[in-house]
């Protein structure tokens, strides 16, 4: 609880409302913003997630070449959404990695991804990981805690979404599970 309470302050400084906030489910993101990275399947669901009252923080790191203006785009629809009482945040700047186990849910949706490190560093402290079925990916479809979704880019935002519904639905079905991972 204390490093979800962390990630929080660090994203939301000025709602302190959310700090301590047990019921929202948390979408969190940590990569490169590249066009291999799928880090635009998870910004188009935002509206649909935060409609739900859950949190979504995309961390995108290095940015370049049109990931430059679509950061700006996430930047401002954050400072606009949040005004509005919703709960989307992103930086392009370098955070604790550990912030990643104060989430409830990690999201990969890559098109291309060779080792998958962040994903299983997620999934070893703990956190259930949301996967492309691509690259090294694929060796952890056996693992308990990842849920697979297909890379093809004109489905692969919907199966982001209706894997994140069916994770949403597992958390809130076996939130004391979810507690006692936490704490471990």
């Amino acid at each position: 609880q204390v490093i979800r309470k962390l990630l929080l302050m660090e994203f939301f400084p000025n709602n302190p409302e959310i700090w301590n906030n047990t019921e929202s489910f948390i979408v969190y993101n940590f990569g490169r913003m590249t066009d291999q990275k799928g880090i635009e399947l998870l910004y188009s669901k935002v509206d649909q997630i935060t409609a739900n009252g859950d949190i979504v923080i995309i961390v995108g790191t290095e940015p370049g070449g049109m990931y430059e203006q679509m950061a700006d785009l996430m930047n401002k629809k954050a400072d606009k959404m949040q005004k509005e009482g919703k709960y989307f945040a992103f930086t392009s700047r370098f955070t604790p990695y550990y912030y990643v186990y104060g989430a409830d849910i990690k999201v990969t949706p890559s098109f291309f991804e060779p080792c998958g490190m962040t994903p299983a560093e997620a999934n070893r402290g703990g956190v259930p990981v949301i996967v492309s079925d691509v690259g090294g990916l694929q060796r952890f479809q056996d693992a308990f805690m990842f849920k697979m979704i297909h890379s093809d880019p004109w489905t692969s935002a919907n199966n982001l979404y209706e894997a994140y519904l069916e994770a949403r639905s597992e958390w809130y079905n076996n939130k004391a599970s979810y507690e006692d991972r936490m704490q471990r």
